[in-house]
């Protein structure tokens, strides 16, 4: 996990390959005291729900380290198989509710109990959870996707937000 030195909405506070990257000493460093996590091509590939072994021990070791874990998604479908490793909220969207609308993350804010400045939205989408949470004022972790690399923009996007990192 490196911080990215340019602050601009469009780019996230830390940009990491994969969840697997994160560092919680890092995370308690800064503040961080609850995780919200997308899910499709952020913990799993997209419409899958099954965890890999690894990914299900990484996540129970962040909620033995203190972190409260939520999954805020635009997918509507059941979850259960993923949260079943781990205590989670899962933050479905609504009709006019969704990343990256701000209320869609105030109503995560509120669901968390947790102050915006010690919430960190971990996603793979620039649009959705990157300059969604920036505008909600959380901090923002940009992972890879999965499995599904994204276009030429996108590509362009990680080795710009890379060249920024400290």
């Amino acid at each position: 996990m490196k911080k990215v030195e340019s602050r601009s909405i469009l780019y996230p506070d830390y940009i990491a390959k994969s969840v697997l990257e994160l560092k919680p000493k890092v995370l308690k460093d800064i503040g961080v005291k609850c995780l919200v996590f997308d899910i499709d091509e952020t913990l799993v590939p997209s419409r899958k729900n099954q965890l890999t072994e690894e990914y299900s021990l990484f996540m129970k070791s962040l909620e033995r380290s203190g972190f409260k874990i939520i999954i805020g998604s635009n997918s509507t479908r059941d979850f259960s198989n993923i949260t079943k490793h781990f205590n989670s909220k899962v933050v479905k969207p609504g009709k006019f509710l969704f990343k990256p609308l701000k209320g869609y993350y105030s109503k995560v804010i509120n669901s968390s109990g947790y102050k915006t400045e010690e919430i960190a939205m971990v996603g793979d989408r620039i649009l959705n959870d990157i300059v969604g949470g920036n505008i909600s004022k959380l901090t923002t972790i940009l992972v890879e996707p999965y499995v599904q690399k994204r276009g030429l923009l996108h590509k362009h996007y990680i080795k710009r937000a890379y060249k920024k990192t400290i």
